[in-house]
Parts: C-alpha cells; sequence; structure tokens
C-alpha cells in the first residue's frame, strides 16, 4: 500500500467533515493534526480524493500527497504507523 498526506484546507463541505470521511473509509489512517492525515491505500491519490468526497468538493477542499520519503521529528506514534504500513501488501 501507498501512505498518502491528506492536508486539509476547509475540513467541512455539504455532506460532513474531511476527517468522519477518512475514517469511515476504513483505510489504515492516522490523524497527526487537526487538519492532516496519514492514510494507507493501495490506489492513486485522485482514487483517494474520490474516496473522502475532496475530489467533489463534499467534504471540503485539501491537498493529497503521495509519500515517497520521510524525515523529520514527531510522536513515536506516527513512526511506528509509517513503519507498519510502508509498502504492505493492500491485505495486510
Amino acid at each position: 500500500m501507498t501512505i498518502f498526506a491528506v492536508i486539509g484546507i476547509k475540513l467541512d463541505g455539504p455532506s460532513g467533515s474531511m476527517g468522519n470521511a477518512i475514517s469511515q473509509t476504513e483505510l489504515p489512517n492516522l490523524s497527526v493534526t487537526d487538519n492532516t492525515w496519514l492514510v494507507a491505500d493501495s490506489g492513486t491519490a485522485k482514487q483517494l480524493g474520490d474516496k473522502i468526497g475532496l475530489s467533489d468538493g463534499l467534504t471540503g477542499t485539501g491537498v493529497i500527497t503521495e509519500v515517497g520519503s520521510y524525515w523529520g521529528r514527531a510522536d513515536p506514534a506516527v513512526w511506528s504507523w509509517i513503519k507498519q504500513h510502508w509498502g504492505t501488501a493492500a491485505d495486510g
């Protein structure tokens, strides 16, 4: 699976909140801040946007980027989540 960073700009739209939409996909995800999530999916950034209602603006506006590498300083839970989902098969 690929890890994507979902960065919300406007977090609510006509069909609800982006955070709720991400949770309802049942894809592995981690809320990093109030407006940023890491999401593991086997599709493309566009397909993830379709799943969470971002493509048509139903859950707000934002940007989805595919994570190609990573570095930084964060809570150990973030590093554990990335390690668990980095390059895993879609069936786990």
